[in-house]
Order: structure tokens, then sequence, then C-alpha cells
């Protein structure tokens, strides 16, 4: 698996290998010429609407109850943690 890093105007990429390697990063191009002008809301609205029909309600009592947990601070666990670290740990080969 390789990684890439973008940091400080470079990129620091893993190779399969394991060893690291950085390159300068180029400037993106931009287009020349005037931004085009955005629809107006209704085009927007007209063009997005199929897909917002799509889109599952919001879980109000499973948002509420993660809340409740992040303000007592009981959210993250150790289980939690070592569920997220161990995965983490076989990437980055500890």
């Amino acid at each position: 698996m390789i990684h890439a890093i973008p940091f400080d105007g470079k990129v620091f990429a893993s190779s399969p290998g394991g060893k690291w390697i950085s390159r300068a990063i180029k400037k993106p191009r931009v287009a020349a010429g005037p931004c085009p002008k955005p629809p107006d809301g209704d085009a927007q609205r007209a063009r997005y609407q199929p897909a917002l029909r799509d889109i599952p309600p919001i879980r109000r009592e499973l948002v509420n109850r993660v809340r409740a947990e992040i303000a007592r601070g009981t959210y993250d666990t150790a289980e939690k943690i070592a569920a997220i670290l161990a995965p983490l740990a076989q990437d980055l080969r500890l």
C-alpha cells in the first residue's frame, strides 16, 4: 500500500518497500478567465432534488446519545481506541 502525505510544499510517500521519499508539489494550474456564474437557487434545488430524496433521515436519538456521551467524556472508551489502533499499527507495520 502506498501512503502519500502532503506537508510544507512537499509530498511524502511510502513506496511498497516501506521507504519514504519526498517530492516537491507542483502548483496546480489555474484556468484563465472569469469563473462561471453559479446557478440560481431554484436551478440547484431542481438539480439535486432527486438525490436529496435518497438521503436517510437523521437519527436524532443516536445523535443526542453520542453528544451526551461526548459531553460526559464517556464516548471514547479503551475498547474503541484499541479497535482503531490495531489496524493502524498493522498499516504502519508496528
